[in-house]
């Protein structure tokens, strides 16, 4: 485990940004080059950042001496990828934590709502398929992929070495949870995904379920494509404040959901064991450690 301690989470958060923004502006400038600026731009310049901060975030693993194979693990099989339906629960519980969140401070800090949570909910739909294609890269290939090798691939095993597998999964999911607008679900969302890693030893499983979290999302926005002249209904604070039953509802589909799958496919994990226990990458590495010769 010690070449996680040659990557600083600060630092390579960092360059990560700058490599994203460097990326972003590079492709910015070859887009209104060529005149291909219009709907879907704010994707495309999306999947740029994740692109460069992907590259950067690449360049420091391999430079750091991790190993690749270990740090994802085997692909599982088949029956494993079940319990990426945990995406659905997940999906429910993150819109609950939108409303819980943005419901009490639309009262008491409405320019802020305004600003941070109406504008990230109502963000301009795409209207054609390039805009919509370069949405799906993002949202179910690059962003489940670069999230989960920083997130939990990188950061959750770094800060382990310092503070112990338990504080670890909390910091790694209070900061992935930092890095959306919605928080209360995306902490959740961050606990279940290392929960998914530490069971699974195979980071292919959080990269798939994050991917198919960000799937269901962006195929309902299809219908933005398919009836260009359909106008989506504008998320107010009026609005928000007429609607406060959503938070509570979907607050208990969502727990309901997730007890169902707790029985369903956890049943016979003792949760609070695994998450202090030891992280893939260590279990990898001992179990491929050499044996010491037996003494004559």
């Amino acid at each position: 485990m010690k070449y996680f301690s040659r990557l600083h989470v600060t630092a390579l958060l960092l360059q990560c940004v700058l490599g994203g923004i460097a990326a972003g502006v590079i492709g910015f400038l070859i887009l209104r080059k060529f005149g291909t600026v219009g709907d879907g731009a704010e994707w495309w310049g999306f999947a740029a950042f994740y692109l460069g901060g992907g590259l950067v975030l690449a360049a420091r693993v391999w430079m750091s001496g991790i190993d690749v194979r270990r740090l994802f693990g085997p692909v599982p099989p088949r029956p494993v990828f079940r319990l990426t339906i945990v995406a659905v629960p997940m999906m429910a519980l993150a819109i609950a934590g939108f409303w819980l969140l943005f419901l009490p401070l639309a009262y008491v800090a409405p320019g802020f709502v305004r600003q941070w949570g109406l504008a990230s909910a109502n963000m301009r739909p795409v209207v054609t398929l390039s805009g919509w294609s370069a949405q799906f890269l993002v949202a179910v290939v690059m962003a489940p992929v670069v999230e989960e090798v920083l997130f939990r691939g990188i950061i959750l095993q770094r800060w382990a070495e310092k503070w112990g597998t338990r504080n670890a999964v909390i910091a790694s999911s209070a900061l992935f949870a930092l890095g959306h607008v919605e928080l209360l679900g995306h902490f959740v969302f961050g606990v279940v995904m290392c929960a998914l890693y530490i069971r699974t030893k195979s980071l292919w499983v959080p990269i798939a379920t994050h991917a198919l979290n960000n799937g269901i999302v962006t195929v309902s926005t299809l219908a933005s494509v398919l009836q260009p002249t359909h106008v989506e209904e504008q998320l107010t604070l009026e609005s928000l404040k007429a609607q406060w039953w959503m938070g509570p509802l979907l607050l208990l589909i969502g727990a309901a959901l997730l007890e169902w799958y707790r029985r369903r496919y956890w049943s016979d994990v003792n949760l609070r064991a695994l998450l202090t226990g030891q992280l893939p990458y260590a279990a990898a590495e001992a179990s491929e450690a050499p044996e010491a010769p037996a003494a004559a």
